[in-house]
């Protein structure tokens, strides 16, 4: 997991194909993974996608990058 960065708050917006879905992993993934207290990082977080089957591709890399799959 040496590609995961802290973030604070952040928006991506690009066309099609540019990696959204793996840098909004990445960072969600920074955000909770480098605070000592995550699960209160995860309450506080809102992830916005404009598709159910946008958010199931954000979470199934999440847990690529968790489990190396």
């Amino acid at each position: 997991m040496s590609n995961v960065k802290k973030f604070d708050s952040f928006a991506i917006s690009a066309s099609a194909g540019c990696g959204k879905t793996e840098e909004m992993a990445i960072r969600l993934l920074g955000m909770f993974l480098s605070d000592p207290e995550p699960e209160k990082v995860f309450n506080s977080v809102m992830a916005v996608t404009f598709s159910q089957s946008g958010a199931r591709e954000i979470y199934n890399r999440i847990i690529e990058i968790l489990f190396d799959t």
